[in-house]
């Protein structure tokens, strides 16, 4: 502490698995001057969320003077910070902070609207400082930030003047810093973080090069991924692939639903909106709706603004208006300006990136046989007769026609023979 004094804000992670030990370096950390003490909930146990807040608080009793910084890594702790926790914690007026390692970084933005002014807010995972900045982080907290400072301090000077292009080329950097230190496990959360500011461009052949690593939710859907799942639906919505976006999104909203995390509830109703826009069906301006009520409520602006040109269209059609709260002029008031400034700033981002999740078709590449069946599909033919009139098993057939379908992003015959159609192949 003497070394740092003046120079560095000192603070100490002093939770442990009994409280009692906690307390006693709380108490010992606050004797030596420190600026704020930290703490992970208790792991192993998954205990209610009474016992994390009386955890925190006891520890933080230990240390009456000094601030307390709750640090939320669900993926190691087993437990992740809810928003009816976090409000629990902030009846104490001691609580100054979050550190948030949770992969998603609209979790950053939701800890800082609701902490409300002067409340801060660190992104945890190294690999995510430029997206995590970019929700409203104050700073960040990580492992290599120590050894590389002016790498991450320069990215977040970059970020804080607008000059995002040039942070994502910073990040790249660290990307091929990371490969030769063998850093593998935070590889494919950068390669997802690239692809994002690749979409803004259109950058085909990027995007093109995520999508054949990217996480398969056909396979497997893991919750961890969600972060990979929800660019995937931009990818999908890029390449026209629409009826992909669809399924996936409806994956991803029953994870939102059950885990009750409204930022990823929001967004997805974003995306889930825009695809049925695009697939013709009537019922998007419902689904939007509600994305932009759920918005309103947590003045959360960005989250749809960033949509720019893929969403502009929707928002010049839709038929939602901004609340009107009877008795309540001051908050009508401010739904208003909440409506104004989500139009406004759409603009700018459309005209800003306006081929964003712009609509081309992506090249596909049937073969002979895969064009064969295709047509005797057209024509009305059964598994059975097509695997007869082209001399192959049944069940080789049902194979090339899954590829099909895979490769055309359908799920149907007649979606194939639909979308073979447009693309000029039948």
């Amino acid at each position: 502490m003497k070394a740092a004094e003046g120079k560095l804000t000192v603070i100490a992670h002093v939770a442990c698995n009994n409280t009692a030990d906690s307390k006693e370096l709380a108490a010992h950390a606050e004797s030596l001057g420190v600026d704020a003490i930290a703490a992970i909930p208790p792991i192993y146990f998954h205990l209610p969320e009474y016992a994390i807040a009386e955890y925190w608080n006891d520890i933080s009793s230990a240390a009456p003077n000094t601030d307390f910084v709750i640090y939320n890594i669900p993926r190691l702790a087993g437990v992740a910070l809810t928003m009816p926790l976090f409000r629990e914690m902030r009846k104490n007026p001691r609580v100054a902070a979050v550190k948030n390692s949770s992969m998603p970084v609209q979790d950053i933005q939701m800890f800082k609207m609701e902490g409300g002014e002067g409340f801060v807010v660190f992104n945890g995972p190294d690999e995510q400082l430029v997206s995590g900045l970019a929700m409203g982080a104050d700073g960040g907290i990580g492992g290599t930030y120590a050894v590389m400072p002016e790498l991450y301090l320069k990215i977040k000077e970059l970020t804080d003047t607008g000059k995002v292009k040039e942070a994502e080329e910073l990040l790249t950097r660290f990307k091929g810093k990371a490969q030769q230190e063998n850093a593998e496990r935070i590889l494919p959360n950068i390669d997802t973080f690239l692809v994002r500011c690749a979409l803004y461009d259109a950058d085909k052949a990027a995007i093109a090069k995520w999508l054949a690593q990217a996480p398969d939710e056909e396979l497997i859907f893991s919750i961890y991924d969600r972060f990979h799942y929800i660019t995937k639906v931009r990818v999908y919505l890029q390449n026209g692939r629409n009826e992909q976006a669809y399924h996936l999104l409806l994956k991803c909203a029953y994870y939102a639903k059950v885990m009750q995390r409204t930022y990823i509830d929001i967004e997805v109703k974003l995306l889930l909106a825009i695809t049925q826009y695009r697939m013709g069906e009537k019922k998007w301006d419902e689904t939007l709706g509600e994305a932009l009520t759920k918005a309103e409520e947590y003045h959360f602006v960005r989250i749809i603004t960033r949509e720019g040109a893929a969403i502009r269209p929707l928002l010049q059609a839709t038929s939602w208006k901004p609340s009107e709260v009877e008795k309540d002029l001051a908050q009508t008031r401010k739904n208003k300006q909440f409506w104004a400034k989500v139009q406004d700033e759409t603009e700018k981002m459309a005209r800003f990136y306006p081929a964003y999740l712009k609509v081309g078709v992506e090249e596909v590449t049937l073969s002979d046989t895969m064009l064969r069946i295709l047509k005797l599909q057209a024509d009305g033919m059964s598994k059975e007769k097509i695997a007869a009139e082209l001399n192959m098993t049944i069940a080789n057939v049902k194979y090339h026609t899954q590829q099909i379908y895979k490769r055309l992003g359908v799920s149907n015959k007649a979606g194939a023979v639909m979308e073979a159609g447009k693309r000029g192949l039948i």
